[in-house]
């Protein structure tokens, strides 16, 4: 039996709700681009690589504060506490309502934050990794 983490739930009927399946990259990048808010409320997460996207694309983060996601999204986030409905939906409402200069400046810093990662840039650390820990021998 799988853990109820992981269960499958059964998501209520909405009008304004729209299950997209599978869609292809370059759906998500219009749907990132055009989006007022992406809402990260991951309770898990290893690294993050879902709010990294839609910061390069421009789209602010509403993110739950769980694991890594501080660490990872830093000051270009907006935060709720993991688990905390009310704190979620304060905060995507906070999205919502930005002055156009506040969301211009966590665009901005989204877009710095999200520069700091790249595939390249992981292959190039672990390569150097790889040399130390081959030249310790």
């Amino acid at each position: 039996s799988s853990p109820k983490a992981l269960a499958e739930v059964e998501i209520p009927s909405e009008p304004w709700l729209h299950m997209l399946g599978r869609i292809s990259d370059g759906e998500l990048r219009a749907l990132y681009e055009n989006a007022a808010a992406f809402v990260f409320p991951s309770v898990y997460e290893g690294f993050g690589v879902p709010p990294l996207e839609a910061m390069t694309l421009g789209c602010p983060v509403v993110s739950s504060d769980s694991s890594a996601m501080p660490e990872i999204l830093g000051d270009a986030a907006l935060f709720f506490k993991r688990s905390d409905e009310r704190d979620c939906a304060a905060r995507i409402e906070e999205a919502l309502n930005l002055s156009r200069n506040h969301a211009c400046e966590l665009r901005d810093k989204g877009l710095s934050r999200a520069a700091r990662y790249s595939w390249s840039k992981s292959a190039e650390r672990l390569a150097r990794l790889l040399d130390l820990q081959g030249s310790a021998r």
